[in-house]
């Protein structure tokens, strides 16, 4: 899949080939591209086991363009169910359009400001 995607940049090529070469790297020793979730969001130590209901992780991959300060990651929260997973993010926007379209609405903090009685209290 990589080798048919099409970069407008040859920095942003290298970034998503580093990535993937790192994650095939850190295969070796940690198993998943993200992490446990628990009664703390990062739980220490892996299961080594199969997986099992109840268990919590994460999918996170992240790309990074230090040249030009970017740093995108997509967070996936998967839950083991009795009769296979739930992707909680499901209904999140994941591809291009669907996250500038988003980008492009109104976002809560203009729907409800905050007003100066409330400022005043936080401070």
């Amino acid at each position: 899949m990589l080798a048919a995607s099409k970069f407008s940049k040859p920095i942003y090529e290298a970034a998503a080939r580093g990535f993937v070469k790192d994650y095939r790297e850190s295969l070796k020793n940690y198993p998943l591209l993200g992490h446990r979730v628990g009664m703390a969001t990062h739980d220490d130590g892996w299961d080594t086991g199969p997986l099992r209901p109840g268990m919590v992780f994460t999918i996170e991959p992240a790309l990074r363009v230090p040249e030009e300060q970017i740093y995108i990651r997509l967070e996936d929260l998967i839950i083991i169910t009795q009769t296979g997973v739930e992707l909680v993010s499901a209904d999140l926007p994941m591809d291009m359009d669907a996250i500038e379209k988003v980008m492009a609405e109104e976002g809560i903090l203009q729907r409800y400001p905050r007003d100066a009685a409330a400022d005043a209290l936080l401070r």
